[in-house]
């Protein structure tokens, strides 16, 4: 063997296990993010129930008014917007996790009027 040979094979052996360890971070680093992704998004479903439930509350006629629970709807409803201006970065698990939203809330809202419908 040549010098030359062995210095190829020891470059080739190098870049090989180069190679096996980005491939090993990469697959770490996007799992990771994945599941960050997801958190996030499990976050933003539960904030958007949270601020239905609410804003039912306050519109039920004991609490309609109450300043207390005004602000706290106010201050949700901005925490909500806030949020929803970095889905884009969060929702790499659901691309179309607003439409999710809007029809959740749609379907969330009918089931009530149904069952305030039926309780009358």
């Amino acid at each position: 063997m040549t010098i030359e040979t062995v210095i190829i094979s020891l470059v080739c052996v190098i870049s090989i296990a180069m190679n096996v360890v980005m491939v090993m971070y990469s697959r770490n680093y996007l799992s990771r993010l994945i599941n960050a992704s997801n958190v996030a998004t499990e976050i933003l479903v539960r904030m958007d129930a949270y601020r239905e439930h609410l804003t039912k509350v306050y519109e039920t006629p004991t609490f309609y008014g109450d300043e207390t629970l005004k602000s706290l709807l106010d201050h949700t409803n901005d925490l909500s917007a806030e949020m929803t201006k970095y889905e884009a970065l969060y929702s790499l698990t659901q691309p179309d996790l607003m439409e999710q939203l809007e029809l959740a809330s749609e379907d969330f809202l009918n089931d009530d009027e149904t069952q305030t419908t039926q309780e009358r």
